[in-house]
Formats: structure tokens, C-alpha cells, sequence
């Protein structure tokens, strides 16, 4: 078994990563109505499902909802955060 040290163990104490999120996609152009069901659903299963929302939570991803707008800025803040990371540290692409 590989011993992997955690953040604090390591000397990064207070170290705050974003942790993602899960998504789904649609082809571009779907019509807002297909779209806007779809959300719907979705919300609704997330919200009344039991289940669902202890697997969620298992997995760390306990926010709820995200619109499309909402997560396609989410996942630009990661982009650029861990980009900087990236740069940071001096690495190349080989």
C-alpha cells in the first residue's frame, strides 16, 4: 500500500484546492426547453432523492445545483487556478 502524506502532513497546512464538480453535457445548440427539463429532473432527483444526495455527499460534492452559466464559470476558475498553479512551480510541457 502506497503511504501518501496528507496536506497538513506535508507542511501545507490550510491548503484549500478546488475539489471539481460533476457535469453533464449536452450537445451545443440543444433547444432551452430540452435543456430547462433536463435541469429540472435533475434538480428534483437531487433534492428529493435520498440516496442520490448521500452518494453526492460521499463523494464531496455537497453544493447542490449548478446552472450552466454558473458551472461553466466554475470550471474556468478551476482552469485558472490550476493553471497558476502550473506556472508556478515551473512546469513544462514535455
Amino acid at each position: 500500500m502506497l503511504e501518501v502524506p496528507t496536506t497538513r502532513e506535508a507542511g501545507l497546512d490550510g491548503l484549500s484546492l478546488p475539489m471539481g464538480a460533476l457535469g453533464l453535457y449536452a450537445p451545443a445548440g440543444i433547444p432551452a426547453e430540452m435543456r430547462n427539463q433536463i435541469a429540472a429532473v435533475l434538480t428534483r432527483v437531487v433534492q428529493t432523492d435520498a440516496d442520490m444526495q448521500a452518494r453526492l455527499a460521499g463523494a464531496g460534492l455537497n453544493e447542490g445545483i449548478l446552472t450552466g452559466e454558473e458551472y461553466s464559470a466554475r470550471l474556468l476558475q478551476e482552469r485558472d487556478f490550476y493553471a497558476g498553479l502550473i506556472r508556478q512551480a515551473g512546469i513544462e510541457p514535455e
